[in-house]
């Protein structure tokens, strides 16, 4: 046996048992996904049975943490591959954002404002929104929106939830970075210390803005 055929088998023996493990309460780390996801894939797509024997859900959840740390270590085609897979077999907010950070960080800008975008019919909970916007700042970062997209953007967000806190303290900061990115130094003044004084605004929000 050559020994590319021994370690491939080693490898899938070896996510097998983690798997096992995981069925069982342990606990499965970023690099021991990255493992068994390697074993799962050819190229974008899964291998035969993968989804039979182990679920929708737990697949979904295993791609979704290897892209992540595939993402972190500079794997950016493995990452893409990985969360791309994810959001397609079990939907959900967090994969929609992963793929769309993947898709940022080899400057599909476009594609990635797609999938945020798309993601907002995923929201739930204010807490769901607050992560959304947090990915939709930081893309606005990497590439700078219109004021009309930003615009728009800001009118969507209101209506999430429109009776959370939580979610007015961030629709206040989208407008914060909006002047930031327009140079517009006294509204950053006096929104950003607005904000900051707030007590209605979360901790993470108030420390931002300051």
């Amino acid at each position: 046996m050559a020994p590319t055929d021994t370690v491939a088998r080693v490898s899938v023996a070896s996510s097998a048992v983690l798997l096992t493990d995981r069925t069982h309460g342990f606990a499965t780390t970023p690099a021991e996904c990255q493992l068994i996801a390697d074993t799962w894939t050819v190229g974008t797509e899964l291998t035969a049975n993968v989804l039979s024997e182990w679920g929708p859900e737990l697949v979904a959840d295993i791609l979704l943490h290897a892209a992540r740390r595939s993402r972190s270590l500079g794997s950016v085609e493995a990452a893409l591959a990985y969360a791309g897979l994810s959001s397609r077999i079990a939907p959900s907010l967090p994969a929609s954002i992963e793929y769309s950070r993947c898709l940022a960080s080899v400057a599909r800008y476009r594609q990635a404002l797609a999938v945020a975008t798309a993601a907002e019919s995923m929201l739930r909970t204010p807490e769901n929104g607050v992560k959304l916007m947090r990915w939709r700042i930081t893309l606005g970062r990497l590439s700078p929106p219109s004021d009309a997209v930003i615009a728009e953007f800001v009118a969507a967000a209101s209506s999430w939830f429109p009776d959370s806190t939580l979610m007015r303290g961030m629709i206040a900061f989208v407008h914060l970075t909006a002047s930031i990115q327009n140079l517009d130094w006294a509204s950053v003044a006096t929104d950003g210390e607005a904000i900051a004084r707030s007590p209605h605004n979360n901790v993470i929000t108030r420390i931002r803005a300051a």
